[in-house]
C-alpha cells in the first residue's frame, strides 16, 4: 500500500493519508470561504451603488469540513452551542489575521478585533444570518489590516465600517464594544 507523501501512514486519497487530506480540505475550504466573502461584500457594494437596482448575488458559504465537537482557534473561543453562529471559515480567517496583527506588534487592535468577534459569536441579541454577514464584513477589515498599505482598498473599508456600525446599532452590546474597536481600526488605516 503506498504510503502519504506526508507522513509514513497509508495514502487513501491523492497521495495523502486521512489525516493530511482532511488537512488539505479545509485549506481549500478556508481559500474558497475568503474568495466568496470578499465577492458578497462587492456585490453589496455594487448593489448600493446602483441604488438597489442590481439585487446583490450572494455566495453561499457552506460550512467547513469537519470532524465535529469544539473549533480551537488561537484567540476565538467557539464550542458546540455556538456552531453556526458565525461560519467557522470566517472565524478561522478572522483568527489567523489577529494571530498576524499580534506578530506585527498590533497587539490593542488585535484584542479589540478578538473581543469584537467573540461577542458576535456570543450575541443573543442579533439574528444568526447577521451574526454571519458582520462577519464577513469583518473579515475583509481584517484582511485590510493585515495587508500590505499600497493595496487596501480604503474606500470599501470606510463603507465597511459605517455598514457595520448601522448593523449593530440594534445590539447595545456589541455597539459598545464597536465604539471602542472602530477608532482603532480608523487610526490603524490612517482614516479620519
Amino acid at each position: 500500500m503506498a504510503k502519504c507523501n506526508q507522513c509514513d501512514k497509508p495514502a487513501v486519497m491523492g497521495g495523502l493519508c486521512v489525516d493530511h487530506y482532511f488537512k488539505l480540505q479545509q485549506a481549500i475550504y478556508l481559500q474558497f470561504s475568503m474568495v466568496a466573502a470578499q465577492f458578497n461584500v462587492t456585490q453589496e457594494y455594487i448593489s448600493a451603488g446602483t441604488g438597489g437596482l442590481m439585487p446583490p448575488k450572494r455566495i453561499i458559504i457552506p460550512p467547513p469540513p469537519s470532524l465535529g465537537g469544539n473549533y480551537i482557534f488561537n484567540n476565538i473561543n467557539v464550542t458546540e452551542s455556538n456552531i453556526g453562529a458565525i461560519n467557522t471559515g470566517t472565524a478561522a480567517n478572522i483568527d489567523a489575521s489577529i494571530t498576524i496583527m499580534q506578530n506585527q506588534g498590533n497587539n490593542d487592535l488585535a484584542a479589540a478585533i478578538t473581543e469584537l468577534t467573540q461577542a458576535i459569536i456570543d450575541s443573543k441579541e442579533i439574528e444568526q444570518s447577521t451574526k454571519n454577514e458582520i462577519a464577513e464584513q469583518l473579515q475583509f477589515l481584517v484582511a485590510q489590516a493585515t495587508a500590505e498599505p499600497k493595496i487596501r482598498s480604503l474606500g470599501l473599508v470606510k463603507g465597511i465600517l459605517t455598514g457595520i456600525r448601522n448593523t449593530i446599532s440594534v445590539a447595545a452590546g456589541l455597539l459598545a464594544i464597536w465604539d471602542k474597536v472602530e477608532p482603532l481600526i480608523r487610526m490603524y488605516l490612517g482614516i479620519g
